[in-house]
């Protein structure tokens, strides 16, 4: 197992999927749009273009993101408020199911803390030569509720990727990339051995327009024209909420945890 820390994640700059894998031994990414999907020791399967099974499973926390059938179901999460990431080398299906051939990719967030108030925030700004800005924002407020009983925790993010291609019929830049989501924690401990956790997290990814092959373009006009005429904005939603309870058994440590959760994912 590869452990990367919230220290080391602030360290290098690591924020989204595509920088996580150079630090990450055995780590492959292949972006498709607004999509994710992970490989580890380059093991992986292919039935057709759109029923490509994953063989890495990628999770929040204990949740998985992954469908266990088709490939567009993994967006770029932001790493940001993450207390580390966990990447196990495969198999693992004993406990990560059907999508974890090659291992599985953990995304551990960090829990409200019932103690303490705290607020954190960065941002960065970039600029393409050519082409038009960059940006990304991030912040996290946590607020103890009930010190030691109850508290929340609160996360938005949003990122955007200026366009550098210009195109001779839509203009200049149509390549843009914007994201934009956040998380909400609810932790909540009614007695010293229960605990109980409620997520909440939605993400909205955009890309304005990328290539794409149209084989039977309308009359008159031919293949080249076709798509560049032809915007191919894609948007991709996720939604997603779990709950967990945790209860510890007797005096020796066992804890029992149940996590149930709904997670939807849409691309248009």
């Amino acid at each position: 197992m590869t452990a990367v820390t919230q220290q080391n994640l602030a360290d290098q700059g690591i924020t989204q999927f595509t920088d996580l894998v150079s630090r990450v031994p055995g780590l492959h990414l292949s972006e498709d749009n607004t999509q994710s999907t992970f490989t580890i020791r380059g093991i992986s399967s292919s039935t057709s273009a759109d029923t490509t099974s994953a063989t890495a499973g990628i999770y929040i926390d204990d949740f998985p993101l992954y469908d266990t059938w088709f490939r567009f179901a993994s967006p770029d999460i932001h790493l940001f408020d993450v207390e580390r990431i966990e990447v196990l080398r495969g198999p693992q299906g004993t406990l990560y199911g059907a999508t974890s051939l090659s291992g599985s990719v953990r995304i551990i967030t960090n829990k409200p803390d019932l103690d303490a108030f705290g607020a954190s925030f960065e941002g960065t700004g970039s600029s393409t030569d050519g082409g038009r800005g960059n940006y990304e924002a991030n912040g996290m407020v946590n607020i103890p509720l009930i010190d030691g009983e109850l508290g929340i925790r609160a996360v938005a993010y949003a990122r955007g990727e200026g366009g550098y291609i210009d195109n001779l019929y839509r203009g200049s830049d149509v390549n843009g990339q914007q994201s934009y989501g956040g998380r909400f924690m609810i932790d909540a401990h009614p007695a010293a051995d229960w605990n109980i956790l409620w997520t909440f997290m939605i993400q909205h990814d955009v890309h304005d327009d990328q290539d794409a092959t149209y084989y039977y373009p309308p009359p008159g006009q031919t293949d080249m024209d076709f798509n560049s005429v032809l915007p191919t904005r894609i948007e991709s939603d996720l939604f997603v909420s779990t709950l967990a309870v945790d209860k510890k058994l007797g005096a020796d440590d066992i804890n029992v945890t149940a996590t149930v959760g709904y997670d939807q994912s849409n691309n248009v």
